[in-house]
Formats: C-alpha cells, sequence, structure tokens
C-alpha cells in the first residue's frame, strides 16, 4: 500500500479510489486521502449494483477537460465534490456526473449523452 500512497502523491494525487468486490461484483469504493505526509481513509461507497459502461453506451471518453455534478442527492454531491475536487453544475459542462436519490445512483454523461457505469448506490460511510 505504502507504494501505491507514494506514486499517487509523486503524480500530485489527492485521492485513491479502492474498489472492492463480492462474488465477481464490485461491492464498495474505498477512498485514501492523501496529504504531504500522511494518509486517512475517507468515507467508503457501499455499492447495490454497478451497470457497466459497454452496457449503456458505446460512446469512448478520454480525457475530458472539465467535469461538474448535479442532481437532487445533496450528500451525494457535496462526497463527490469533496473526494474529486468537482465543480457544481456547469451548464456547459462537456463531462457531467448525475446524482439522484431514490434509488441512490451515480450516472456519467458526456456531450449529453449517458457513457456509464451507472452506480447504485446502498449508502455512503460505514
Amino acid at each position: 500500500m505504502d507504494s501505491v500512497i507514494e506514486s499517487a502523491r509523486e503524480l500530485g494525487k489527492e485521492f485513491i479510489a479502492i474498489v472492492t468486490e463480492t462474488n465477481g461484483n464490485p461491492s464498495k469504493i474505498e477512498f485514501i486521502r492523501i496529504s504531504e505526509d500522511s494518509w486517512d481513509w475517507a468515507e467508503p461507497v457501499q455499492l447495490t449494483g454497478v451497470s457497466l459502461s459497454r452496457e449503456v453506451s458505446e460512446k469512448k471518453v478520454s480525457q475530458p477537460d472539465d467535469i461538474s455534478v448535479s442532481g437532487n442527492s445533496k450528500k451525494l454531491e457535496e462526497f463527490l465534490v469533496k473526494i474529486f475536487g468537482l465543480d457544481y453544475f456547469i451548464d456547459d459542462s462537456e463531462f457531467q456526473i448525475k446524482v439522484k436519490d431514490k434509488p441512490l445512483q451515480i450516472t456519467f454523461f458526456y456531450e449529453g449523452d449517458e457513457i456509464g457505469p451507472r452506480l447504485n448506490i446502498k449508502k455512503i460511510g460505514e
């Protein structure tokens, strides 16, 4: 784990995402918050299901210039803004992460089209 954290520091990253699985399916995303001389665990996201990109769209996206988050789940919006340093909804963002409250879900859009994956969330935190 130390080498992964050190590599992330060298790349100037502030978070590492670790996806754990149950029976071959993603079940939780855990985050490590990295500072200059230490690290700690951030709140995990427990998943109930994932629809993969290929199940949602064939559109491919490389490195978007800007990313924003919007939706009707304030807790999930605030979590994504904090973890990934995203902007709240910007009308002309080419890449958007949309969140909804019931069911708790994250979806990804590029130039207005859903591109996946679609993450169904059980809860945020332990």
